[in-house]
């Protein structure tokens, strides 16, 4: 199977009927869905992913955010959007909620671990300011999403990719260290570039208005990144948002047992 998924919008795995009220997901950075069906198969709604394939432009939160927004227009939606980010999808949800209020229509908007302010802080540690390697970090990073690494080996990996003369030689050191995960060298080159594209638009995205509509985060308490309580959230909306804390890490968080809680407290916050 490869890296880069096929499908843009994808009904995913719930606990709804046919009938049932829509939720809509956006991706991590990794760019697919799979990772939250410990979360959807949970959920009393029909779940729609979005997904980052060759189709959507990676050059920006707003990009992808307006790729999303037209395919979300094919699914009948009367009541108050539902709206749902994980990581660095928590930037592209946000921006989408923007857009979707400027419409006229009301989005009720779920943050698990991330917000424009988290995302920008957390994909910022993927790039050495320091040189003009500075794809370097984010390539070793990328890795790490699929094998587990000591300390001593990422920065051993690191040096090997700050070493290479250009852009396309990590690359293709890339999917030498990564061979096997992906249908090939072109498709683990092809994702991990599209990575580093989503981290230099989370870095540059900054959400040009206020959002009106709830918001809920739910966040992790184990995390590496130095954050404000509400992740900066209470800036960019008009109402405070509801912050519920978990003890549990980043990539931890969307699965059994925490996942339960998360259910729950979505389910309660749109039926209170």
């Amino acid at each position: 199977m490869g890296l880069t998924p096929q499908e843009t919008m994808v009904s995913m795995p719930s606990g709804a009927k046919e009938d049932g009220r829509p939720l809509f997901v956006v991706h991590p950075i990794e760019g697919v869905v799979t990772e939250l069906e410990d979360l959807t198969s949970l959920l009393p709604f029909r779940v729609y992913g979005f997904q980052c394939t060759t189709d959507v432009p990676d050059d920006s939160v707003d990009s992808m955010a307006s790729t999303y927004l037209k395919l979300m227009k094919d699914v009948k939606t009367t009541d108050t959007i539902l709206l749902l980010g994980y990581s660095f999808g928590a930037s592209v949800a946000f921006e989408m909620a923007l857009r979707l209020e400027a419409e006229g229509r009301k989005v009720h908007l779920f943050l698990i671990d991330g917000s424009p302010d988290f995302v920008r802080k957390r994909t910022s540690l993927y790039r050495a300011k320091i040189t003009d390697a500075d794809e370097s970090d984010a390539f070793s990073y990328y890795i790490t999403l699929f094998k587990t690494i000591d300390h001593n080996e990422y920065q051993k990996i690191q040096q090997e990719f700050k070493a290479l003369p250009d852009m396309e030689a990590r690359l293709t050191h890339c999917a030498k260290k990564l061979e096997g995960e992906g249908d090939s060298e072109d498709d683990i080159k092809k994702a991990a570039l599209t990575f580093y594209n989503k981290v230099l638009a989370a870095e540059k995205y900054y959400p040009s208005a206020v959002f009106t509509g709830k918001v809920l985060l739910l966040k992790a308490d184990q995390n590496f990144v130095a954050a404000e309580k509400d992740y900066g959230l209470k800036k960019l909306c008009k109402e405070v948002p509801e912050v519920y804390t978990y003890k549990t890490t980043h990539k931890e968080i969307i699965k059994i047992p925490t996942v339960k809680k998360i259910v729950n407290r979505i389910i309660n916050a749109i039926n209170p």
